[in-house]
């Protein structure tokens, strides 16, 4: 028995020998590979010769020699490549950008009847295991979009949608990406195909073509720059920086289908998370989902800056009809959105086109609702299931906060509003920050040969006067919503009957009423300023012997019936025009709801979807613990203001008639001195 232990003993430390021996080993092999000085790589060429030569070599390298080692690629080193580097089956392999990899344009043969998705990237690695793509010093992959993105809107009319992608992985496990800068990618920046195990972390992805602060029209025409685009399972992206012409974020379909089950059916993208990112784009969506189910989903803790569109989930048209599609059980929590140029929410169909029709409904136009006789279509066998928003902060939309689609056959279930509130005021703290501080990849210069210097000069100087003379707007800013503010709240209390929507309702009807007021005030006073100055003219000159003149009296007559008409003008406008808002612009309810079952609103939710159902009353305006709310304020510059604005219409009647009637003050000045010349008469002759 003793000796029968001894040898199961023995043969343990020789298992334990020689695994410790093994793993010895491996560590022994692993190196390393220093990009410049162990391969035979040109840095700081950008010609097409240097280009080829790069991209063959590190094509081989990554092939042959990466697996179990560390590629790296040194600071202050710039290499630049081709598109179309693809490496294959790496293991245990990390990635250290320390300097600077560049991806020229070379021009491929390509079919435009091949559908995108075959155009190669730029890098792409598929079917590998525990790869890590890191930087000790924030080291930049810039995809030098601009030279696919062309002339504005005319570039993308040429080559359209067939584009190299900057980054993709597909079918890979245990996928580390932090502490890297990826700008100005051709096509979608960061794209993750079916992979499982992956942690994004302090990465910034930069696509822009000027130095705007938004979406203007011409960063726009960089189409398609999506920040990141996922599918697969286990997937957790946090403390990252997305500015961005497209989808920030995007939770896409699962396109291998035999990945695990080996089967064309039902599969699916799930348990991911998104938290603490600050971005700017088309927001944080999920789709356009065809034959898939996606679940599991959550977003939290992070910041939309004037981004386009806010929350967005949507389906596309099935490109084969085998099974529904369906999104369950999605989590926005604790979203913050300032100044979102379009819907800050849309749920229901992808709103988008893909011919050169932008209007043609694909399966919702791009025009709908603006343009009339556009459509929007529900796609069919499509479903959402448990959708939970809370927590979302929404201020200053330019639209309807938001639309929410289904029909009677593809419904939207149990969906739950709760605490989400639309605010119109000042900019968030949040947005008041330094935007470099925000998000630190814009730090990064732009190259856009396609934009003239002139532009871009011109747009940097008035940013940087914007950032300037910003702190100021928004101190007069503040006191003049403080003003408001006091009025709102005395008014507020006179019509306030309890908590609930009508009070937030009232609440907004009295700010559009007492913005109208401050601009009419505003035009009162400097018609005022006008009638002033003309009537001290015109009483030098019927001082004078000019006074009599028909033309100069016409002349007068003239202007001031202008100022009369502008002053009519001003307050028809100020009184019709704030409340003729057109439906999809007003943001005191959402545009379209239909199609739901069972949604709830809770909390400080305002506006409240009319096809939800409001489970609790809200907290009263006066009472609320909301760190923006504006206190009273003191009403006596508001009040001279108003006296000034209301004596402006008397100073235009009194100036009128003494234009009309100069020969009465005329006569009366001549009869004063013809009494004083008599009475200096009589005491002459006493």
């Amino acid at each position: 028995m003793a000796i029968h232990q001894a040898r199961t003993l023995a043969k343990r430390r020789c298992v334990v020998f020689f695994l410790c021996f093994q793993l010895l080993l491996g560590f022994a092999e692993s190196r390393i590979l220093d990009f410049l000085d162990d391969f035979d790589s040109i840095p700081f060429d950008e010609s097409k010769e240097a280009c080829r030569h790069n991209s063959a070599l590190l094509t081989q390298v990554l092939n042959h020699n990466a697996s179990n080692n560390l590629l790296r690629f040194p600071v202050n080193h710039t290499f630049n490549f081709h598109h179309g580097i693809v490496a294959d089956s790496l293991n245990n392999t990390v990635i250290q950008i320390d300097g600077t990899i560049r991806f020229q344009k070379v021009d491929l043969p390509r079919d435009h009847h091949l559908h995108y998705e075959s155009y190669p990237a730029c890098l792409a690695i598929q079917k590998s295991k525990n790869v890590t793509i890191s930087s000790q010093y924030r080291g930049l992959i810039d995809g030098r979009g601009s030279q696919y993105w062309g002339v504005p809107v005319i570039g993308y009319l040429e080559i359209e949608e067939h584009r190299p992608r900057l980054l993709r992985f597909n079918l890979t496990n245990d996928l580390l990406i932090e502490n890297i800068i990826l700008q100005d990618s051709p096509y979608h920046t960061l794209y993750l195909d079916s992979v499982n195990g992956v942690e994004i972390r302090n990465v910034s992805i930069i696509n822009r073509r000027t130095y705007q602060d938004g979406h203007s029209l011409i960063d726009m025409t960089a189409f398609n720059t999506d920040g990141i685009d996922v599918s697969g399972s286990n997937v957790w992206i946090h403390d990252c920086d997305i500015y961005v012409q497209d989808d920030c974020i995007a939770v896409k379909d699962v396109k291998n289908h035999s990945r695990e089950t080996g089967i064309d059916g039902p599969y699916e993208s799930s348990n991911m998370v998104f938290e603490r990112i600050n971005a700017s784009g088309l927001g944080f969506t999920i789709g356009a989902i065809k034959n898939t189910y996606v679940r599991n989903i959550t977003f939290r803790d992070s910041y939309l800056h004037k981004t386009v569109k806010g929350i967005y989930m949507k389906f596309a048209e099935k490109t084969r009809v085998k099974h529904g599609a369906i999104i369950e059980d999605i989590l926005y929590e604790n979203i913050t959105m300032e100044s979102p140029s379009q819907w800050p929410i849309w749920i229901g169909p992808a709103q988008q086109a893909d011919t050169s029709d932008v209007c043609h409904p694909n399966p919702c136009s791009l025009c709908w609702p603006i343009t009339p006789g556009s459509k929007c279509h529900v796609v069919q066998e499509s479903k959402f299931r448990n959708i939970t928003l809370r927590n979302i902060r929404i201020n200053n939309p330019e639209m309807s906060p938001g639309v929410i689609i289904g029909s009677h056959e593809d419904t939207i279930d149990d969906i739950l509003f709760e605490n989400v509130l639309v605010t119109r005021g000042l900019p968030l703290p949040i947005a008041r920050m330094d935007r470099h501080e925000t998000f630190p990849g814009i730090r990064q210069p732009i190259h856009d040969e396609y934009v003239p210097k002139y532009v871009a000069f011109v747009q940097r100087k008035l940013q940087a006067i914007q950032d300037h003379i910003g702190p100021v707007v928004l101190r007069l800013r503040e006191a003049l919503e403080k003003t408001r503010g006091g009025y709102t709240t005395a008014a507020m209390n006179l019509v306030q009957n309890g908590g609930g929507a009508e009070q937030w309702y009232l609440s907004i009807i009295l700010q559009e009423a007492l913005g109208a007021i401050w601009m009419w005030l505003i035009l009162s006073l400097f018609t005022g300023i006008l009638t002033f100055c003309i009537l001290r003219h015109w009483n030098r000159y019927t001082t004078s012997n000019q006074g009599d003149s028909p033309t100069r009296r016409r002349l007068y007559h003239s202007l001031f019936a202008l100022l009369f008409l502008v002053f009519l003008f001003s307050t028809v406008f100020c009184l019709v025009v704030p409340f003729r808002k057109p439906k999809w612009q007003r943001m005191d309810h959402y545009y379209k709801c239909k199609g739901v079952i069972n949604g709830v609103a809770r909390g400080e939710t305002w506006p409240v979807p009319r096809c939800f159902k409001y489970e609790q009353n809200w907290t009263a305006l006066n009472d609320s613990k909301n760190d923006e709310e504006v206190p009273p304020a003191d009403t006596s510059i508001t009040d001279g203001v108003i006296l000034l604005s209301c004596l402006t219409l008397v100073m235009v009647m009194v100036a009128y008639r003494k234009i009309n009637h100069p020969q009465e003050r005329l006569s009366s000045s001549a009869m004063s001195r013809e009494e004083d010349r008599s009475e200096t008469t009589a005491i002459l002759s006493v």
